[in-house]
């Protein structure tokens, strides 16, 4: 798996370097198609997956769906702020600041086909559909989410969005298995992605969060704070939710959440 990964980036350095005058944005998309092309056929070759397992069909409350906005949007918030403080003692270098904020300050189009709708359907048919597919055969449903999320974090190359993709991984993986289906991933991981972007094009100014400085800078108190709010609502609204759903996965969870192979869907 780490060599897939691994891959993964070096498709994108291979395209990036042969690139020339292609826009950005074009070779992440084909890198990121090849990329996971390439890796959903291994995988599912070397597991034996079937379809079902990789893209599981399952029907998610709209409930879950909506909890989601307020969740996934305060965890971007924070997650901003703990990749100013890593870089505080760990600089990004020049050249990777340049091109993230190329990516996401370019065209608001270009930037919301990458990081909207690209990103998130590869990724998460990669990594909560056949990775994660795969790793639920074994005895703990637990650690099969975490190795994921761990391979979602390495996949990104880079230690300032690791923490972030792994917590983001641990609640889609999660999701994943209480809903039987990728589709709130997918909704979630849109979502995350899409608040840099629009707040870059809509917002004012806003240190540490819209703005891209030589000298790192941490985000204003408030937005910390509205992002504490955002995911503690959030969070009291996703658990009801689930709780209330009675359309749940063909894995049987109790109320602390720990998850065991059935012999078929129920409900709660």
């Amino acid at each position: 798996m780490l060599v897939l990964m691994a891959g993964q980036v070096a498709v994108g350095g291979a395209f990036d370097a042969l690139r020339g005058g292609t826009p950005l944005w074009i070779v992440a998309i084909v890198a990121a198609l090849i990329a996971t092309g390439v890796a959903l056929w291994v995988i599912r070759r070397w597991w034996r997956l079937d379809l079902d397992e990789v893209v599981p069909p399952g029907y998610p409350a709209g409930s879950v769906m909506a909890a989601l906005v307020p969740l996934t949007i305060g965890m971007q918030i924070l997650f901003s702020e703990m990749d100013n403080l890593l870089q505080l003692v760990w600089p990004m270098p020049p050249e990777m600041k340049a091109m993230m904020a190329d990516l996401v300050g370019g065209s608001i189009i270009t930037a919301l086909l990458v990081l909207v709708i690209v990103a998130p359907l590869t990724e998460e048919l990669l990594f909560r559909g056949a990775v994660l597919g795969g790793l639920l055969r074994g005895p703990n449903i637990l650690r099969a989410i975490a190795v994921s999320s761990i391979l979602f974090g390495l996949a990104h190359g880079n230690p300032w969005q690791f923490a972030g993709a792994f917590c983001a991984g641990m609640l889609f993986g999660w999701l994943r298995v209480r809903t039987n289906s990728i589709v709130p991933g997918l909704w979630g991981h849109a979502l995350m992605n899409a608040v840099p972007v629009l707040a870059m094009h809509i917002l004012p100014p806003i240190p540490g969060f819209t703005e891209v400085r030589d000298t790192p800078t941490l985000q204003p108190y408030w937005l910390d704070a509205t992002g504490v709010v955002l995911v503690y609502v959030g969070a009291r609204l996703l658990l009801n939710a689930i709780r209330q759903s009675t359309r749940v996965s063909d894995w049987r969870v109790d109320d602390a959440g720990i998850a065991s192979p059935s012999d078929g869907g129920s409900s709660s």
